[in-house]
């Protein structure tokens, strides 16, 4: 299902070939997340910023009204040879300790993105959100 999806966009080989390993950070969701995540966006998307590892960064995007309702979106990198995962929230968090406005003209995001402020963290695990969210 996740694999799948992300084997047919080109994401999978993308994310390997920045140096992250598909198992690694995906192989141990329940197939419930492997589902959530496979419902989301998934881009490959360019991005020119310095020390950006092969020129692109990969996005996972839920929809808009799981976005609206607190849902986060996350992006995966390798900057000057670190990697990077980080969970971007509509509203802030205890968790995040940073901001960003994504302007509309912006072409090194999802279109789905532009023109809002994010509120985010770096995580350092480079693990899927929901994959580490408390149960409540």
């Amino acid at each position: 299902m996740l694999r799948e999806k992300m084997e047919a966009a080109g994401v999978k080989k993308a994310l390997e070939d920045l140096g992250y390993s598909y198992e690694v950070i995906f192989g141990g969701l329940s197939p419930e997340l492997e589902e959530e995540y496979a419902a989301c966006s998934w881009q490959k998307v360019g991005c020119n910023i310095d020390g950006i590892r092969l020129g692109y960064v990969i996005h996972c995007v839920p929809g808009e009204e799981q976005l609206k309702a607190g849902r986060p979106w996350e992006e995966w990198f390798f900057q000057h040879d670190a990697a990077h995962h980080h969970v971007l929230f509509r509203e802030k968090q205890d968790c995040c300790d940073r901001e960003v406005l994504i302007p509309e003209t912006d072409r090194e995001h999802p279109e789905e993105v532009r023109g809002k402020l994010w509120h985010y963290y770096q995580d350092g695990e480079s693990l899927p959100y929901l994959a580490k969210k408390p149960v409540l």
